[in-house]
């Protein structure tokens, strides 16, 4: 049984930890992957010439602002479309390296944009929610549910709600806070033996447990079902913190085997384009924990399979696949940008 001590939380927190914005977290945490892949890039000459041409009062309004947007979206994607109609030859490397290349440079004008002035809204979750979360009363009783939750599964009594969303927000919290990141991965790894059941065919497919006791308690914001294909999403979803654990406590194996779970997932599974990006990240992520020349040839095949699909919105889902590209321009490509 798990408890989640209040006073233990606030009490670990300093006010260097709370109030140092980004690169506290990155101290004193655990961070978000892409939350590092950002500020790293923020940090680069190439971007800070661009968002110092940038005139961001112009997208005070947002019709202007979505338009812009789009304008980079549209680009990536006639990009990933190009590569997409190559034939795909793992032994020449030379047309995805150039799409890389190409698409981290225009990603510093696209993120210019994006950050309407304010670089704190460059991050996926804001640079440091730590002092606000202390600021609200509510949070750290609500903070509570997470374990109370998890502790009522352990004895098969579901929540109304299983709100894998909430879940997580909880747990990249912990993290961030470098409180018990222990019992991250305990919760999350309970969480993903109930939404999945490794089953593999011959043709290496995973198939998701149909027996979950969750299934009848995944409901979205409407309060209609959802349906088992959704469980991907959290699965997805669950898995990055568990991983981002893992891999603070060097558990490198266990972390590629979620990795390598992620890498098998097909568009059978996957419906739409920012999972599919997920799955282009999982096999940069096995890269960079096991650097061999199969994890190499992943990346590009993974690569080669996202560009097949179209992004579909200008903001979350084109902000993250120029994200990842920069990821793979890193990691895989071992590159740096001036």
């Amino acid at each position: 049984m798990l408890v989640f001590d209040k006073q233990k939380f606030t009490d670990s927190l300093t006010q260097n930890h709370i109030h140092g914005g980004f690169p506290a977290i990155q101290k004193y945490g655990i961070s978000h992957n892409h939350n590092d892949l950002v500020y790293d890039y923020h940090l680069t000459d190439h971007f800070k010439k661009a968002y110092s041409f940038t005139n961001h009062s112009k997208y005070s309004d947002l019709e202007t602002f979505h338009r812009v947007l789009n304008k980079y979206r549209y680009w990536l994607n006639d990009r990933l479309n190009e590569y997409a109609n190559t034939q795909f030859i793992k032994e020449d490397t030379s047309i995805a390296d150039e799409l890389v290349e190409k698409s981290i440079l225009r990603y510093a004008e696209y993120l210019a944009v994006n950050s309407k002035g304010n670089l704190n809204t460059i991050f996926r979750f804001g640079p440091n929610k730590l002092n606000s979360v202390l600021e609200t009363p509510q949070f750290l009783e609500e903070f509570k549910s997470l374990y109370i939750d998890y502790n009522n599964a352990l004895n098969d009594i579901l929540p109304e709600k299983f709100d894998y969303q909430r879940i997580c927000a909880y747990c990249w919290i912990s993290l961030e806070a470098n409180y018990h990141p222990e019992n991250v991965i305990e919760i999350t790894s309970y969480y993903l033996d109930q939404i999945s059941n490794q089953l593999w065919d011959s043709n290496q497919i995973i198939t998701l447990s149909s027996k979950s006791n969750l299934v009848n308690h995944y409901i979205d914001n409407t309060g209609r079902p959802k349906g088992l294909d959704n469980f991907w999403r959290a699965y997805l979803s669950i898995s990055w913190p568990l991983a981002q654990s893992l891999k603070y406590f060097k558990r490198y194996d266990e972390a590629s085997s979620i990795y390598k779970i992620t890498k098998k997932l097909t568009k059978q599974h996957i419906h739409y384009s920012t999972g599919r990006n997920r799955i282009l990240e999982a096999a940069i992520e096995d890269y960079k924990l096991f650097p061999t020349q199969e994890n190499k040839e992943w990346c590009y095949k993974m690569l080669y399979e996202v560009s097949k699909r179209d992004i579909d919105n200008c903001s979350e889902n084109t902000n993250e696949i120029f994200l990842i590209l920069y990821m793979f321009y890193k990691h895989v490509l071992g590159k740096e940008l001036k």
